[in-house]
């Protein structure tokens, strides 16, 4: 007969022949860090996401609506990273609700 134990500590179990947690805490324990394992990429991805967006938001805030794309990149801004784009007239480049358009070394933000 072998004795089950619980998934998150490893305490051995009693009761319920089916029972895969000792408590409560231990159950959503295991959840939240299946959870965070499962979504590593797009954490990492949204985390990109806000830098960006906080990098086009301190710009605008300082009252300018342009800056050189050296300039962004330097503050830490990923260009491979944005949430849409739209192409009707000019290429237009959105990370959230800032969009932005690339034009040789200037970037205009709106």
């Amino acid at each position: 007969m072998s004795r089950q134990v619980c998934k998150e500590c490893g305490k051995l179990l009693s009761g319920r022949i089916d029972k895969k947690f000792c408590n409560d805490n231990c159950r959503s324990s295991y959840a939240n860090r299946k959870y965070r394992e499962q979504n590593k990429e797009i954490n990492r991805i949204n985390k990109i996401l806000k830098r960006n967006h906080s990098i086009l938001s301190s710009i605008l805030r300082g009252g300018a609506s342009e800056c050189f794309t050296r300039d962004l990149f330097i503050k830490g801004f990923s260009f491979d990273y944005f949430t849409s784009i739209n192409t009707t007239e000019q290429i237009e480049i959105y990370c959230y609700d800032i969009s932005y358009r690339i034009e040789g070394e200037v970037v205009r933000i709106k």
